[in-house]
């Protein structure tokens, strides 16, 4: 009888055993799900807060147009807080897109990919000529030949069907990836802090000079459409020069275009030297005034704020003369910034030099990309780690009567993702000795990129973002169709952040 009580005693004793380690795995079990429900409702959450915070900015750009007209630089605050309650603050935080410490990038006026020769591309110092005639072949193969994102460039291949273009040449050295530095408010060292003040112009990718979007609205000085002298003279045209230029304008203009046919802007040049050799108020105006396209400029590098691997690609602009560009429009005055003549009035360009390219180059970027990371912040450390973080790339166009989005992709696992890709490329350039099933097999290490996920992932999140600003210089059927440039890619001292990351509680203005 002791013995049976003995096993009966063993076997409750296993059966509690038993269902405190099931009731203990039914705990944790519950409290990861609640874990994976609370991080999803996180995460959520700071996918609404960088949705409101894409509406904010575009909202902040558009009130930007007068500057951008005036081709003066522009500029966002470091953040913005769109709730807040005891704990916590509800933050849209804007981070560098690309090398400094800019929060703005200018890609409206860069060298377009889509109508660059490969001699351009050469141009730029980045690629090659067997690189730049693989990229014009593949452009020619796409429909409408041209290329929708710069990141189509990974898919170029050469003869030997090697990847022409890799991720670091498109986005830079992938070490200095690092949105999570500015999401989580790290601290600088003073070497950091040192190199960061100095900046770092040297162009180090092919995202800093080229685009897919370049083009803008060609407007005047106060907004209005430029005249467009590449028609025939009729009284409307003959009425609005009158306007501009005073009486009698209109038939003087007539005179002239009988004996010269206004296809290019380097016409403007040849008349505006017959008239006054030396360039001066006259050219300022006439320019302003005037253009030999009609509703839209195509292909047009900002003088103000492309770097000079894009401006020595222009005809007869060398890379010395490039270089005391950039150097020189650190001075300029505001009605300088306003005008493309601006570098024959410093005597950097003659009037020789500037007619080829006086069609090619504008002082007005009107589509621009900027990083931003979504999330909450503690309330007593407003600019410290963002909490659930989404990052946003952006690509915003304001070249349209009301702002557009571009581009939108979202970043937040990129890091991670580029991390991996160079962990993998370290273990190709150091490979362990191969085994017998591994001979005769070619390693390639773009072939991460040829199968399965792009390292660049597409969201259809453009639906979201809908506008209702309303300008009355364009309407929606006067944008370039679809197939051709549609609008939607820093100033080179506007738009930097600002170490305390200046912050304010949004509301529209």
């Amino acid at each position: 009888m002791p013995e049976r009580r003995g096993f009966i005693m063993i076997a409750v004793l296993v059966v509690v055993v038993g269902a405190a380690l099931v009731a203990t795995m039914l705990v944790h079990f519950a409290g990861s799900e609640n874990a994976v429900a609370v991080a999803s409702a996180e995460r959520s959450a700071s996918r609404a807060l960088a949705a409101s915070g894409v509406e904010v900015i575009l909202s902040e750009l558009n009130l930007e147009r007068d500057r951008i007209l005036s081709g003066m630089p522009i500029e966002l605050d470091g953040q913005y807080v769109l709730y807040e309650n005891d704990l916590e603050l509800g933050v849209v935080r804007l981070l560098p897109p690309a090398g400094g410490t800019d929060l703005l990038h200018a890609v409206g006026g860069l060298l377009d990919l889509n109508r660059a020769s490969a001699v351009d591309l050469v141009a730029t110092g980045l690629l090659d000529e067997i690189a730049a005639q693989a990229i014009i072949a593949e452009r020619n193969t796409r429909p409408d030949q041209r290329f929708r994102v710069l990141e189509d460039l990974l898919d170029v291949k050469a003869a030997d069907g090697i990847s022409v273009v890799t991720p670091e040449q498109l986005m830079g050295p992938l070490s200095e990836f690092e949105p999570s530095r500015d999401v989580l408010a790290v601290e600088l060292d003073r070497g950091e802090r040192v190199l960061e003040a100095l900046g770092d112009p040297e162009v180090v990718s092919l995202s800093d000079v080229l685009t897919v979007h370049s083009f803008e609205p060609a407007l005047q000085r106060s907004g209005v459409l430029r005249i467009n002298l590449d028609v025939p003279h009729s009284e409307e045209l003959g009425r609005r020069l009158d306007q501009r230029f005073g009486d009698g304008a209109g038939a003087g203009f007539k005179q002239i275009m009988e004996r010269v046919s206004f296809d290019d802007d380097a016409r403007i040049v040849d008349v505006l030297r017959f008239f006054e050799p030396e360039p001066g108020d006259r050219w300022e105006t006439a320019f302003d005034a005037l253009s030999t396209e009609d509703r839209w400029h195509f292909g047009r590098i900002d003088l103000n704020t492309a770097p000079a691997a894009v401006i020595q690609t222009l005809e007869g602009i060398d890379t010395e003369t490039a270089e005391a560009i950039v150097r020189e429009r650190r001075s300029l005055s505001s009605d300088e910034m306003a005008t493309r003549i601006w570098p024959l009035l410093r005597e950097i360009l003659t009037p020789d030099t500037f007619g080829p390219i006086a069609g090619r180059v504008t002082t007005r970027t009107w589509i621009w990309r900027l990083r931003l990371a979504a999330g909450t912040v503690s309330v007593d450390d407003p600019d410290g780690p963002i909490f659930s973080p989404v990052i946003f790339e952006v690509t915003v166009d304001l070249a349209a009567p009301s702002p557009r989005i571009a581009e939108l992709r979202d970043i937040s696992g990129l890091e991670i993702g580029l991390r991996l890709y160079e962990t993998r490329m370290d273990s190709i350039d150091d490979p362990l000795p191969a085994g017998p099933e591994d001979a005769g097999v070619e390693s390639n290490p773009d072939d991460m990129f040829l199968e399965g996920e792009p390292l660049f992932g597409e969201l259809d999140l453009l639906a979201d973002f809908e506008s209702d600003f309303q300008d009355s210089a364009f309407d929606d059927e006067d944008l370039p169709a679809d197939g051709g440039e549609k609008p939607a890619e820093n100033p080179v001292e506007g738009g930097g952040s600002q170490p305390s990351l200046p912050s304010g509680r949004w509301s529209p203005r």
